[in-house]
């Protein structure tokens, strides 16, 4: 066995910020050079640091969307537990003949 298999806490208090710095540059790597094949060059790593600037443009940084998501689903949720038209109808059973732009 390893010694930091005897001595955990210690491992976590003294070295818990190089683990948490070696994790932050793994993951920056993987977004700089992750999908890169062996044989690329530096204009490839430029386009794809170009492309990945475009989407975080135009859809936020990466994560967001899973927020919104989960905003609607809150939503869905209350408006369920607040019994208006919608859930009751879906509760009797009749939600195919809900028009589409009714759906929640």
């Amino acid at each position: 066995m390893r010694w930091y298999n005897y001595e955990k806490e210690d491992v976590y208090q003294f070295c818990g910020p190089m683990f948490t710095e070696y994790e932050d540059a793994a993951v920056n790597y993987y977004i700089k050079y992750g999908e890169l094949h062996w044989s690329t060059s530096v204009v490839d790593a430029f386009m794809k640091q170009k492309h990945r600037l475009l989407w975080e443009k135009r859809y936020g940084p990466v994560g967001k969307a899973s927020d919104e998501k989960k905003k609607l689903a809150a939503a869905g949720d209350k408006a369920t537990k607040e019994g208006n038209f919608i859930s009751k109808i879906r509760e009797i059973g009749f939600g195919r003949d809900i028009p589409k732009e009714v759906h929640l």
